[in-house]
């Protein structure tokens, strides 16, 4: 019983976290097919049935995802996502993927777990278990992705990438969008049957255009059809157009050369009446219109009574299926109204943002809050929305997220507050990426170090904090500006913890252990909301206890870490790989040396991705994990590990402590005579990207190296563990735990 209720629990947190990260249900539902649609036998069930992939890419208005509704109505199970902007996010896009299958197919509850995972949204994390995931679908079924070409971040190619490499026999994976991005299409060929549909595949028969015009109930003479089945070349949404126009003969008659779009502009919104034709291109801003959203843009009362009639008379306004009162815009209609509003009424566009803005914000849809308020152009509130969020975000391991919304902001963007530099060079430093985190911490320096941030802390902290973690000057340095930070805190900010930590580490490095105790003990009493800076103090303080070789302690401290460590998902998070470092050394004392082992393959793989960042972490941490390998009896690891930590080192001399404890453990191994051919940390940090499908070449476009380099590491890697390809490279190292997966 009691397991029935903990399984039950673990159940609604997964269904809550998900939801969190992917909180839209219309998009995991076709649109609803109307009275008034055209059926179209295009694609049948089976030509799906024949191919692997099937790709609709054309223009708007070619009715791709009217197709799509149509198609997936079949005997086969099927899943759909349609996808946004915000999209372009990796964990928001797995999210996504994962509600969407789960419609559909049942997964094992610990592969969605890992796949939302803090941390998981690194690329070769992320990649190996999602395509564990697709490859686990054993029924048939089809799995569409509407508005592909919405994609634009590289990650998101490449998880997008990985669904269609991952798909086994059987599962169809049906692709539509104006464009298709590069997601390696032509490379599937060779392996998988691919059948694409363009425009002219798309484009309506006569007989399909005269359905159409009886569906919308217009009355159009035989020879009048042709000319305008003729005239838009059988683009479904202009023979709409221009048969509706036709209904009135006053109106002038389409001239090619005007094009769809401006006869759109001239002739439809024409046969308008002037208030609807306003409350159209005011609302056309927003994504989704529903009756609340138009009345807080509008400062009105009665959006949705005129949605409904816009519905009933207009096709290009359809309702969104399973959201009563939602309602999208056709999206060409969208481009010509928001172009409307642009030229005739520019002054209203900001406040109409900003408007919507507030009204997002409200209703707890931190995206489009965002969103709107950059695009309102007010950098105050788009400031103080993302500096609200961020600690929240932060704290469920999705700052990543946060910083993805600001990828648009351009130079000057930055320039209007430290804010939107802050959150990305924060994000990049508890991801392990120094050199991202420096660039934004540049970044935020343009800014006077007095300025006061949204929550009335003072920027001077922060750069000191960030400065501190990147550690680029010395363990000394380090101390000391985390020491800056603190004196330049006066609101308390949770974030204090951060320099706490790095102070009580620090003079533990430099031999002051007492010293270290009262930072690190108030690190971990206020880091209670952001649990890897729990576990970090508490995996510190383990250490001073092995040093001073209190086991007992150190027994204690883990298992408090542990907790928290496993309660939260840390085993993804870089930070962390000081944790199962001293865990496995605790391990190794009493007598568990499969778990030991466990222990120091995880860490290795954490450390692995830490870079250009924080050497006395990775030098501690590489110490750690060789005195353990050495307690395995596994000498080569150790002697590897041992000269990882004297090249961290040579950075930062002055950490007294860790120079005369790798002294000595490189007398007792004595390193000179004993052959390393252990895997580096840079061929484990290669190895991780092994099971991702990715080319060599984009494997070194992740790793910031050249594509030699990559093939000279790959190279090693397969010598060391006696293969002779990626495959099995892949199948080696799980089998020895190496995967960290």
């Amino acid at each position: 019983m009691g397991t029935t209720l903990e399984q039950g629990k673990s159940q609604v947190e997964l269904e809550r976290l998900l939801v969190e990260l992917a909180p839209f249900d219309f998009k995991l539902r076709p649109p609803e097919l109307r009275v008034r649609s055209v059926r179209r036998d295009v694609l049948s069930e089976r030509s799906i049935r024949d191919h692997d992939i099937v790709v609709l890419t054309a223009g708007a208005g070619y009715g791709k995802t009217t197709l799509l509704a149509q198609s997936v109505r079949s005997r086969l199970p099927w899943a759909w996502l349609t996808l946004h902007r915000e999209d372009n996010d990796p964990a928001t896009l797995v999210a996504y993927l994962i509600r969407a299958l789960r419609t559909a197919w049942t997964f094992a509850e610990e592969q969605v777990i890992k796949l939302s995972d803090p941390g998981a949204s690194e690329i070769s994390v992320l990649l190996p278990r999602l395509s564990r995931l697709i490859e686990s679908i054993e029924r048939p079924g089809v799995l569409v992705l509407d508005e592909i070409n919405v994609i634009e971040d590289s990650r998101c190619l490449r998880i997008l990438e990985a669904v269609l490499e991952s798909a086994p026999v059987g599962l169809h994976v049906m692709l539509s969008g104006r464009a298709l991005p590069a997601i390696g299409l032509e490379r599937l060929r060779t392996t998988r049957r691919v059948l694409q549909l363009r425009e002219e595949a798309l484009a309506f028969t006569l007989e399909e255009s005269l359905a159409l015009t009886r569906c919308a109930q217009l009355d159009i003479e035989p020879g009048d059809l042709q000319r305008i089945h003729q005239a838009a070349e059988g683009w479904p949404a202009g023979i709409y157009l221009l048969a509706l126009a036709s209904q009135n003969p006053s109106r002038a008659s389409f001239r090619p050369s005007t094009g769809l779009g401006a006869y759109l502009r001239e002739q439809v919104l024409t046969g308008l009446d002037s208030t609807t034709i306003t409350f159209l291109m005011r609302t056309s801003l927003l994504d989704v219109q529903d009756g609340p959203s138009c009345d807080a843009v509008l400062r009105a009362n009665d959006s949705a009574v005129i949605l409904g009639d816009l519905a009933e008379s207009h096709l290009l306004v359809t309702p969104v299926d399973g959201t009563p009162g939602a309602y999208r815009y056709h999206g060409l209609l969208s481009e010509v109204l928001r172009s409307e509003l642009e030229r005739l009424h520019p002054e209203d566009v900001q406040i109409l943002h900003s408007r919507a803005s507030k009204h997002y914000a409200a209703r707890g849809e931190r995206e489009a809050a965002v969103r709107h308020a950059l695009a309102a152009g007010d950098a105050g509130a788009a400031a103080e929305l993302v500096w609200e969020y961020f600690p929240f975000l932060l704290g469920i391991g999705q700052g990543d997220t946060l910083a993805s919304w600001l990828r648009g902001l351009g130079d000057d963007d930055f320039d209007t507050s430290p804010v939107f530099a802050l959150v990305r060079a924060l994000a990049s430093c508890l991801s392990g990426d120094g050199r991202q985190s420096r660039l934004w911490l540049s970044m935020a320096r343009r800014h006077p170090s007095d300025h006061a941030l949204p929550d009335g802390s003072l920027l001077a902290f922060y750069l000191n904090t960030i400065a501190a973690l990147i550690c680029d000057y010395g363990v000394s340095a380090m101390v000391r500006t985390s020491r800056e930070a603190l004196a330049t805190d006066p609101t308390e900010t949770p974030f204090r913890c951060i320099p706490l930590h790095l102070a009580g580490c620090g003079l533990a490095l430099l031999g002051d252990l007492e010293g270290a105790m009262p930072y690190l003990d108030e690190g971990i009493e206020i880091g209670a909301l952001y649990p890897a800076a729990a576990v970090s103090g508490l995996t510190q303080k383990a250490a001073i206890a092995i040093i001073r070789d209190n086991w007992l302690d150190a027994r204690r401290l883990v298992r408090q870490a542990r907790e928290v460590f496993d309660h939260f998902r840390l085993e993804n998070v870089p930070s962390q790989a000081p944790f199962p470092a001293i865990a496995g050394m605790v391990a190794a004392h009493d007598g568990e040396p499969d778990q030991a082992a466990a222990f120091a393959r995880r860490g290795r793989v954490l450390i692995g991705r830490i870079v250009e960042m924080a050497p006395w972490l990775a030098a501690e941490t590489y110490l750690i994990l060789g005195r353990l390998e050495q307690r395995l009896g596994r000498h080569s690891d150790a002697a590897q590990l041992a000269d990882e930590a004297r090249g961290a080192l040579a950075s930062i001399p002055d950490a007294l402590s860790l120079q005369s404890n790798l002294g000595a453990f490189e007398d007792v191994l004595g390193t000179g005579h004993i052959p390393s051919e252990a895997l580096t940390t840079a061929e484990i940090r290669l190895l991780s990207f092994l099971p991702t499908h990715l080319t060599f070449g984009q494997i070194a476009d992740e790793l910031c190296v050249s594509v030699n380099t990559v093939k000279s590491q790959a190279k090693a890697v397969y010598r060391k563990l006696d293969v002779i390809s990626r495959h099995d490279a892949v199948s080696r190292a799980t089998s020895l735990g190496l995967m960290g997966l």
